[in-house]
């Protein structure tokens, strides 16, 4: 205990557990354990409110997220008492984010007060059982932003310093030297980082789907490869897939108007017009899955938090109006401590077809247990009636391990009705009447006769990347004589096809496509958040498209699909946003008027028809028109 609390205080409630690094992992009462969780919380919003503190900390454990980090807002006592109490395990993160990033170190005075009032604070939280790891900072990245070497080391030495004190101050507890810093041994010699303590873990803070990469990256080691320092835990405290608001759940406007990101997931119902559920269901998804897809193909992670929790509520403020958003529900799924998890490439199915997906049976059981023999339930279910089911043995899986196994599953040939269909497929993992896991997962299936065109009609297809320069120019002037062409992929040549309409391309396969003109005849049966991650009946990373075009805006000229780039915060001066958002935007889908005749050029994969419902459903709307 700490005698300076003891003076201000009758009583103090504190308690034991053991909690260090070994390896490439930490253990927690002796066992190892993955430090899954997901941060921050309303702390900021409302300190001293102790009813929502217990809601909303019962809730994130409730969900299996059983670790937290106080992202650049200490927590006060009120909420590290709701932490112990509600078993909430604490990364506690101090003030002063982005310390040093760049240019000259602040004056002493200022870093003295920074270093005091860190201590401080660090002596007035040691004897809640809940903090588990003190985090000296956020994201100063000095190491990444800051072009001057001497004066770089220089305040690395400021940090280790703080870490070297804090050892002192606090022996118990693994130290990040800063959340979002890796150890860059190509960057910083050996000689130099000898005298320097970087901590016990790196931390990767990861925007997938929302500032770079794709969800799907997360589904083999490539997060290990990228990141891992062998004999290093390897964490995660910023586990990201965006921000909707808490009053209604459209994504956050400094997102949507200045830096156009959310714009990559959902077009154009990132705007406030527009029903936010498209944007909540789509957060949801990338978020569920990145986070299964990590603790499936990552064995070397040791910690895993989801960002932001604060964002997965409405009326988060309020702890008797609090409601979760999509997201926290898809959360309880991805965050099970016994998670059975199916790595699904696409999500897209003919009736009839097989469904083949890798399912891995992660055990990182709170209590330490190994698992015993036990069955994988499968069944799909459309409008809450099981229209096929089946099961199949698992074996014993140790604790702290992972089993994968294939599952193949025959879908039913009849789904009681016309077009696409809105199915799911539900896992459980049994032993005896004790359920260990249960998991699902949304599926789109169509029936080929109401979906795959019969005929072609007035339109005929051609694939333009087949074709010559001399068959290009034909197709010109059968065009402009009234010849009505779907040209798939016809890159570059498009603009000797159509010069003066298309004037460059964007050469990006991009996995989310949105529609432009929903009402569309050409969209007709399929949903908004459709032309997104196609079946070509294969594992591996699905896309809907292979590149874009920039066209002139005419009135014979209408764009009906866009694709955006998954990309960063914009930058520049707002009046040279257009420029900048034209880099990564781009239409793959656009029809034309051209003298009698029409095209309509085509980036998207509907050469994915026969494995894909939605390609074949847009492939058919294309040729049904008259």
């Amino acid at each position: 205990s700490d005698s300076s609390l003891i003076m201000h205080r009758s009583s103090l409630k504190f308690g034991f557990r053991t909690f260090e690094r070994r390896g490439e992992f930490f253990y927690l009462n002796g066992k190892p354990r993955r430090m899954l969780g997901a941060n921050h919380t309303p702390m900021s919003i409302r300190p001293n409110d102790a009813v929502l503190a217990d809601t909303f900390l019962r809730k994130m454990h409730d969900a299996g997220l059983f670790f937290t980090r106080t992202t650049t807002a200490p927590f006060n006592e009120t909420w590290l008492q709701a932490a112990d109490r509600q078993g909430v395990a604490v990364s506690f993160e101090g003030a002063f984010p982005w310390l040093m990033m760049r240019g000259d170190i602040p004056d002493s005075n200022l870093l003295n007060l920074w270093r005091a009032e860190f201590f401080e604070l660090a002596r007035q939280a040691r004897n809640h059982p809940s903090v588990l790891l003190w985090t000296v900072n956020n994201e100063m990245k000095f190491y990444e932003k800051d072009t001057v070497r001497a004066r770089v080391q220089a305040k690395f030495r400021i940090v280790s310093d703080v870490v070297k004190a804090l050892r002192r101050l606090d022996p118990t507890r693994p130290v990040v030297f800063d959340s979002g810093y890796r150890r860059d041994t190509a960057k910083f010699d050996q000689k130099f980082m000898s005298g320097i303590d970087d901590g016990d873990a790196d931390d990767i803070h990861s925007y997938f789907n929302w500032y770079y990469f794709s969800v799907f990256d997360c589904f083999d080691s490539t997060f290990t490869r990228w990141y891992r320092n062998p004999g290093r835990p390897l964490i995660s405290q910023e586990f990201s897939s965006g921000y909707p608001t808490n009053d209604a759940g459209h994504p956050t406007r400094f997102y949507t108007y200045p830096h156009y990101v959310p714009q990559a997931l959902v077009g154009q119902w990132a705007y406030e017009d527009h029903d936010p559920r498209y944007f909540l269901e789509r957060q949801a998804f990338i978020a569920k899955e990145g986070y299964e897809g990590l603790r499936r193909g990552t064995p070397a992670l040791a910690g895993l938090q989801a960002f932001s929790s604060i964002c997965w509520f409405r009326d988060v403020y309020d702890a008797a109006r609090i409601a979760p958003y999509p997201t926290y529900h898809a959360m309880r799924l991805a965050a099970q401590p016994v998670l059975v998890s199916a790595e699904l490439w696409s999500r897209h199915f003919y009736a009839g077809d097989t469904l083949r997906a890798r399912v891995c049976v992660v055990n990182d059981d709170s209590g330490g247990r190994d698992l015993p023999v036990a069955k994988l339930r499968w069944r799909i279910d459309y409008q809450g009636v099981s229209l096929a089911s089946g099961e199949q043995g698992v074996p014993s899986v140790a604790h702290f391990s992972r089993l994968w196994d294939a599952l193949a599953i025959r879908l039913p040939s009849d789904f009681r009705g016309h077009g696409l269909a809105r199915a799911q497929l539900k896992l459980e993992l049994v032993s005896g009447s004790e359920v260990f896991s249960r998991n699902e997962y949304d599926l789109l299936v169509g029936e080929r006769r109401e979906i795959l065109p019969k005929n072609s009609g007035a339109w005929r297809v051609v694939d333009a990347s087949k074709c010559t320069a001399r068959q290009i120019r034909k197709l010109r002037r059968e065009i402009r004589r009234g010849a009505q062409v779907i040209v798939l992929h016809a890159g570059k040549k498009a603009m000797r096809l159509l010069p003066g309409i298309v004037d460059s391309v964007m050469e990006k396969p991009g996995e989310m496509v949105q529609m432009l003109v929903p009402e569309s005849p050409v969209f007709e049966g399929i949903g908004p958040l459709d032309l997104c991650w196609w079946n070509n009946g294969r594992a591996g990373r699905p896309l809907a498209c292979a590149r874009s075009y920039h066209v002139e805006r005419q009135p014979d000229v209408e764009v009906l699909a866009q694709y955006t780039v998954t990309h960063g915060a914009i930058n520049p001066a707002f009046h040279k946003r257009h420029e900048r958002v034209r880099e990564f935007t781009g239409f793959p889908l656009v029809e034309v008027r051209f003298g009698k005749g029409r095209a309509v050029l085509c980036e998207l994969n509907l050469e994915f028809a026969g494995h894909d419902p939605v390609a074949g459903r847009l492939l058919r709307n294309l040729l049904a028109r008259p």
